[in-house]
């Protein structure tokens, strides 16, 4: 099933999506890391998350994301 077939919550999962932790006003948060994020919104029919992919795409720290398979 592509990205785009999926319903939600059947894309990811917690588990599954790859996070980082930072530190937020003295708070330990786990968040996805940007790759996860791009490859999460590349392909999904909303166009919000087609806008946000390539944002990402285009940042610098997520570059080795398009070279990292879904």
């Amino acid at each position: 099933m592509t990205p785009r077939e999926a319903r939600t919550g059947d894309a990811a999962r917690f588990e599954t999506v790859a996070w980082e932790a930072k530190h937020v006003d003295g708070i330990r948060v786990v968040v996805a890391t940007p790759a996860a994020l791009y490859r999460l919104k590349r392909d999904t029919v909303r166009a919000i998350d087609r806008q946000d992919a390539e944002a990402l795409r285009q940042r610098a720290f997520c570059v080795t994301a398009l070279a990292i398979a879904p």
